[in-house]
């Protein structure tokens, strides 16, 4: 995949700092846009679906997942979540 635009960049980064501040509503619909802006980008998906296995929501944690790892079939951590 090619580098993500500047806003999926953008929107990426701030549903970071929304997490970590313990703001999850607006970091999840942020992460979501991010994906909408750069679908074929691994990052937003992979912190999705790591962020509702921690919430053991394994429905959306299972869908992320996979969409993180159809772009990114390398990351180890991705497979774990879909193997749990």
């Amino acid at each position: 995949m090619d580098a993500p635009s500047p806003e999926a960049r953008y929107y990426f980064d701030e549903a970071i700092r929304y997490e970590e501040a313990g703001d999850f509503y607006h970091a999840v619909k942020l992460y979501k846009r991010t994906i909408r802006e750069a679908p074929g980008w691994a990052a937003p998906c992979l912190r999705l679906g790591h962020f509702y296995k921690y919430r053991q929501e394994w429905k959306p944690s299972l869908y992320y997942s996979k969409k993180g790892i159809a772009a990114d079939a390398g990351n180890q951590q991705a497979w774990w979540d879909v193997g749990i």
